[in-house]
């Protein structure tokens, strides 16, 4: 019985014995630059696996679903107020400690109207024109 390896084996084992003899070559002419790079390469390794666990842990975005609570048409009275439009999201959206206080930045309105932005609740944002 006869048995000779395939040829990409022939090739790879080649590779690795003049890549063994090429290192072998560096770190006689440079010992110190040799084990220089060995450091370099290993904390790059070492680098990129910490990365890559980092990317792969991070924590999922949360996403919010919002419903939006049209104003009822101003009632034909003297003095009347508008309405207000409410936005309700599916979960906490607020900041801690926000509820029950007014937005005073971070929201427009496109055409710019008057009025106060103001937390009801965790999840309840409502908005009073100052204006029909």
């Amino acid at each position: 019985m006869h048995w000779s390896p395939p040829q990409w084996l022939r090739f790879g084992a080649g590779q690795i014995s003049r890549s063994a003899a090429a290192l072998e070559r560096a770190r006689k002419r440079s010992a110190l630059r040799f084990w220089a790079s060995i450091a370099v390469v290993v904390i790059l390794i070492l680098s990129g696996s910490a990365a890559l666990n980092w990317y792969r842990h991070r924590p999922a975005p949360r996403y919010f679903e919002f419903t939006v609570s049209p104003p009822k048409p101003t009632e034909l009275k003297p003095k009347a107020k508008p309405d207000t439009l409410g936005l309700t999201f599916s979960a906490s959206a607020a900041k801690l400690g926000n509820a029950g206080k007014q937005v005073s930045s971070g929201i427009s309105v496109t055409p710019a109207l008057e009025g106060v932005w103001k937390w009801e609740t965790d999840a309840y944002l409502d908005f009073t024109p100052k204006h029909d």
